[in-house]
């Protein structure tokens, strides 16, 4: 809820914005952890899988695919002895919200066959919404999914559909950072030229040299600013760019001035994102694209870099589907969709 107060001024004035946390994200339960009680395990793997990008040495492809073994093995011990993370599907979440909803009709004492969802929802949560609406169509009032994502590929597991424009995207920092003006980007150049190729020029400087960063100035943290770590700095920029291309600016600036302490402390790792944001698609997608082989992984990656050459070899570590091939669940249990979905 924390887009509340500008949703609320799109929508209007009638509406009761209701915001929820889906099952095992945030303040909802089951609690999904694949490394329990050992935090060094978890150390170990988010250091191998998470560090680089595809490309970013002669072999940082080979050990991400490895490693991903790892959180396989670990997850699926892990719900052999507590198996609540197979109960953290999309579709059972869309469950929950015809819950919600008919407990909604029954405290205003009207019938459960008249619950209506109105929801509105961006990313991830276009999925959840055209799920429901294929398994309840009866319950639908009015759904604005924003921002879409492709519920067939994301079924599938193949996060496959997820960076067409994204150059683009990030091309309009550079437009927009001109059109601003030294006085409202940092990063401003004489040209939206010139700054694409300064923030190329950073990219291929720190592809074979990291930054150092000694952490002895306040508000520093110890540590290395990468070319990974850029990388997925301007992934998020260009998924939220109102909010982050100001701090980029000013990260990219400081790169140029040989400080990586901006990247360390400005970006949102995605190595901490909690295991049941992976098992949610892990079980959703389970039995899709088979990431089983080295060699299908490198068509993956080479696949994505095709889309874009910005950001193809960062997506592995953001759509995760390999880390989800050795995970093994009980057929059985599992509550993965397997119905036709609005296109």
């Amino acid at each position: 809820m924390m887009a509340g107060p500008e949703v609320s001024q799109i929508l209007g004035p009638n509406y009761n914005l209701i915001g929820f946390d889906p099952r095992g994200i945030n303040n909802s339960g089951p609690t999904v952890d694949c490394f329990p009680n050992d935090p060094n395990a978890r150390s170990i793997f988010k250091d191998l899988f998470f560090s680089d990008t595809s490309n970013s040495s002669s072999n940082s492809l080979e050990k991400q695919y490895y490693a991903a073994d790892l959180f396989g093995q670990w997850c699926s011990e892990s719900f052999r002895k507590n198996a609540s993370g197979q109960y953290v599907s999309t579709p059972a979440v869309a469950k929950d919200m015809l819950s919600y909803i008919k407990a909604e009709q029954n405290a205003a004492g009207k019938p459960e066959e008249d619950a209506k969802l109105w929801y509105y929802a961006v990313s991830y949560g276009t999925a959840l919404g055209s799920t429901f609406a294929a398994l309840f169509p009866n319950n639908v009032g009015r759904l604005v999914l924003d921002g879409v994502l492709d519920a067939q590929d994301y079924y599938n597991l193949g996060w496959k559909t997820n960076l067409y424009q994204t150059d683009e995207a990030l091309g309009t920092f550079s437009t927009y950072c001109h059109q601003g003006g030294p006085q409202n980007c940092s990063f401003w150049g004489p040209s939206a030229q010139n700054i694409t190729d300064r923030l190329n020029s950073i990219l291929f400087k720190l592809q074979d040299n990291p930054i150092p960063v000694s952490g002895l100035n306040a508000g520093t943290t110890t540590g290395l600013a990468t070319f990974a770590d850029l990388k997925q700095m301007m992934l998020q920029a260009v998924y939220a760019p109102v909010q982050k291309f100001p701090p980029l600016a000013d990260a990219l600036l400081a790169l140029e001035n040989g400080d990586g302490s901006q990247v360390i402390e400005g970006i949102l790792s995605v190595s901490d994102a909690h295991d049941v944001e992976t098992v949610i698609k892990c079980v959703d997608g389970y039995h899709g694209t088979n990431l089983s082989s080295l060699e299908a992984f490198e068509h993956y990656v080479a696949l994505l870099e095709g889309q874009s050459k910005y950001f193809g070899d960062a997506w592995p570590t953001n759509s995760n589907n390999v880390l989800c091939r050795s995970l093994k669940l009980s057929t059985s249990d599992t509550r993965s969709f397997s119905g036709a979905l609005l296109s």
